[in-house]
């Protein structure tokens, strides 16, 4: 018993090519590298607005750092007026006065390491504000003044965190990029 089969395929790609797709893939790759290029400038934009953001109330936050530890000083120095009157009467013993002195020594030494920090911050942040950083002599001169305070709200009403998901998915340059 023998079984025997030929065969023959042709193919002809009639359609290949056929339509405006072929030639309008070049124009879509181009709109897509367009897209592409408006996601990375405002995922730079968006980097760039948040530190100077973050840099501005890092100095904020220093600067009240500032005005926290001059009141610590003032308070120290008061305390040791208290001991140094109250050692006079007799009425505490002689140490204490020493350990009222360390303490606004010790007060006064913070206070320069925060002046220190909030100049060294202002530095950061004209660095980052400026071509030249502080090249510039104004720009060396110049003081940086923060208006804001920071200030905790006593409750903050967030959306669900669904909301905030979506609200990322359809917002975020870094994203909407990935997924073009």
């Amino acid at each position: 018993y023998t079984l025997s089969s030929l065969s023959l395929t042709f193919t002809q790609p009639l359609l290949q090519g056929f339509g405006t797709a072929v030639n309008r893939r070049h124009i879509l790759v181009a709109a897509n590298n367009e897209k592409i290029a408006d996601y990375t400038f405002q995922q730079q934009l968006v980097a760039t607005v948040s530190g100077v953001v973050r840099l501005y109330f890092d100095l904020v936050s220093l600067r009240q750092d500032v005005e926290v530890k001059r009141q610590a000083i003032r308070r120290s120095e008061t305390l040791l007026e208290n001991n140094r009157i109250q050692v006079e009467v007799g009425t505490l013993a002689p140490i204490e006065v020493v350990r009222a002195q360390a303490e606004v020594a010790r007060n006064q030494q913070a206070l320069t390491n925060a002046e220190s920090m909030v100049l060294q911050q202002e530095v950061i942040l004209k660095n980052f504000l400026s071509r030249r950083g502080t090249e510039d002599p104004e720009l060396q001169r110049a003081e940086l003044v923060p208006l804001d305070t920071i200030s905790v709200p006593e409750n903050e009403e967030l959306p669900a965190l669904e909301t905030l998901v979506e609200e990322a998915f359809r917002r975020r340059p870094d994203f909407l990029q990935t997924r073009l």
